[in-house]
């Protein structure tokens, strides 16, 4: 018998990746969003399931673990729209993403991003990161149009797995 995968969220924002996992049949345990907006959007959604509230604050070892962390940290330090300051700008959070990935261990992570990450320089990071926790990595670059919406907003997607659970 299987069960179905349960997932935390980092980043949550109103919940878009969230709501799409959910719809799979996985099972939502944990959000982590700070802006006040989303937040009311998301406990709309998932009234029942807690909200961390700032990454940068949460005590990962006493947060439940999950078979999945999903989420997409923000992405103005490397799009190319914005002023591409990386690891200079505040909004870098991938070190959050990391630092719960090390703590919880899932078996997967689901990573969302703008395609700028890329040619940022940063993406290198990203993978030497994961390797170095013990996870491989696939990626791909999807866009909303790719699933038939009318528009393009293309998304890097990162699954990356650990082969040790």
């Amino acid at each position: 018998m299987t069960h179905a995968l349960t997932v935390g969220s980092l980043f949550s924002g109103i919940g878009g990746i969230e709501l799409g996992l959910t719809r799979c049949g996985m099972e939502l345990r944990w959000l982590c969003e700070i802006d006040p907006f989303c937040r009311v959007r998301i406990s709309r959604h998932w009234p029942r399931v807690p909200n961390l509230g700032d990454v940068r604050a949460v005590g990962w070892a006493c947060v439940e673990p999950v078979d999945l962390v999903a989420g997409g940290f923000p992405c103005q330090p490397v799009s190319l729209a914005g002023k591409r300051r990386g690891v200079d700008d505040e909004r870098w959070l991938w070190p959050e993403f990391e630092r719960c990935l090390r703590a919880l261990r899932p078996r997967f992570a689901l990573v969302e991003n703008v395609p700028g990450l890329l040619v940022s320089g940063y993406c290198g990071t990203i993978f030497g990161d994961l390797a170095e926790a013990g996870y491989n990595a696939r990626w791909t670059v999807l866009g909303a149009g790719d699933v038939g919406a009318p528009h393009k907003r293309k998304r890097l997607w990162i699954l990356a797995y650990s082969e040790s659970k």
